[in-house]
């Protein structure tokens, strides 16, 4: 569905990297876990820089361009 679509790929991936960090960030409000330290935090700070340069290289590659940016708006991929 999204396999010849840069923008639309973007945006689930980044929507997949972005519930890793939601259910981490539940699992210590609600359940007591504790918070991801050593390597564990530097992979969720490397997931959150990831999401932000994808956020921004295809932002970026959208600007302008109205199918591209109703693209990055919806959940349909077009």
């Amino acid at each position: 569905m999204v396999r010849n679509d840069p923008s639309a790929l973007g945006a689930a991936e980044a929507m997949q990297a972005a519930e890793l960090l939601f259910a981490s960030a539940l699992g210590i409000a609600f359940l007591g876990e504790a918070p991801p330290q050593g390597i564990a935090g530097v992979g969720a700070a490397l997931v959150i820089a990831g999401i932000i340069g994808l956020g921004v290289l295809i932002g970026r590659d959208a600007a302008g361009d109205v199918r591209a940016t109703t693209t990055l708006r919806t959940d349909r991929g077009a």
